[in-house]
């Protein structure tokens, strides 16, 4: 994802979106991040950590942070090439991610993404 989100040249940064989406595709990916689960403390909107990772958590970790990663690229990439592929791949996370078992905001801070970028 560091490709996706830093690299300078736009191919390249294409290129990664576009693998990300591919991995998020196959089935063995859907049931991973069915599994995908991330305990918020209502307070605070921060993760709730305890000393043992479990797999669902660990994969909720890493689930919130793709999620984070594809809407800054579509919310920040000046390159037009390169937006095709990270919307797809965001579309391809966002039908396979579990919300129910994962903070609220995601989902409305992908479509605010999605929003501004469509009206520039």
């Amino acid at each position: 994802l560091r490709c996706a989100v830093g690299d300078p040249a736009p191919r390249v940064r294409a290129a990664a979106a576009a693998a990300v989406a591919q991995l998020l595709e196959g089935p063995a990916t859907r049931q991973y991040l069915a599994a995908a689960e991330l305990r918020v403390n209502p307070k605070t909107g921060q993760a709730v950590r305890r000393n043992f990772a479990s797999l669902s958590s660990t994969l909720g970790d890493t689930a919130v942070t793709l999620h984070h990663a594809l809407v800054r690229v579509i919310a920040l990439d000046p390159s037009l090439s390169c937006l095709p592929a990270a919307c797809r791949a965001l579309s391809t996370f966002l039908d396979a991610a579990p919300f129910a078992r994962l903070p609220p905001e995601l989902l409305p801070n992908a479509m605010a993404a999605l929003w501004k970028r469509l009206q520039e």
